[in-house]
């Protein structure tokens, strides 16, 4: 009664509520089960049961910080691996496991999405230009995406996510010298003190920085690490970069 009564008024419906209605319907047996039970009538207007449990991963909610109230729901790629505030702190840079980025503006009356891209069929890592300073201001002016599958990473406009270059990562790995047809990225971060990104190249182990300064004369310096690199990160100085190689179980 009291849910009710939040959905009625259209107030104080929070992401407490949402998880909570979320997992009643997981312990229902997901959307599925629910159609199962809906009357003749109004089954055959509903959309395939398979569709809505898609569907509902294909979603993110913006949540107030103080209310804790769902401000808005914005449809993004499926099953969002990972998302990165703009330099500015306007926009939020969504890259979902099926490859598609998304852009949402959150100072939107009701935030929404403003920008999206199909960049790749799998994909695991997005993040935007962000330094600022004497070579260049290039804070969001840039996006890059890591995919998994084709093997690249592809670097997009910051607004409109309109593909600028597209790098393979197929390469050589820094332990057997094999040659390795689908290196998949991993992580991705942006440094803050030179206009680059740290490019983690999953299979073949190398770490690289992508200075993007110049995208006509690309520069990649590449650093030897270890397989499988996987999820990295800065130090609270942003001096450090640390990243785990899962494989190895070394850091």
């Amino acid at each position: 009664e009291r849910l009710a009564r939040k959905v009625v008024q259209g107030k104080g419906f929070d992401f407490t509520d949402l998880k909570g209605q979320l997992e009643q319907v997981r312990k229902l047996g997901g959307m599925g089960a629910l159609m199962d039970k809906l009357p003749a009538q109004m089954a055959g207007r509903a959309p395939p049961a398979d569709q809505a449990d898609r569907q509902l991963r294909r979603q993110v909610a913006i949540i107030d910080s103080k209310s804790k109230e769902i401000v808005s729901i914005v449809d993004t790629g499926f099953a969002v691996h990972i998302s990165r505030m703009s330099g500015s702190g306007r926009y939020v840079y969504t890259i979902g496991r099926d490859g598609k980025a998304t852009v949402i503006d959150l100072w939107m009356k009701k935030p929404d999405k403003v920008a999206e891209i199909k960049a790749c069929a799998d994909a695991r890592s997005i993040d935007t230009s962000k330094y600022k300073g004497p070579k260049g201001n290039f804070m969001d002016k840039y996006a890059i995406v890591g995919c998994y599958w084709p093997p690249n990473f592809s670097i997009l406009d910051g607004e409109t996510l309109e593909p600028l270059k597209i790098v393979s990562t197929r390469g050589y790995t820094v332990d057997t010298h094999e040659f390795h047809p689908e290196p998949r990225v991993a992580s991705i971060v942006a440094s803050h003190r030179d206009p680059s990104w740290i490019v983690n190249v999953k299979e073949t182990g190398q770490i690289w920085i992508v200075d993007y300064a110049d995208l006509i004369n690309l520069k990649i310096t590449q650093i030897e690490g270890v397989p499988f690199l996987h999820d990295g990160g800065w130090d609270a100085t942003k001096r450090y970069f640390m990243v785990a190689a899962n494989m190895r179980d070394k850091m």
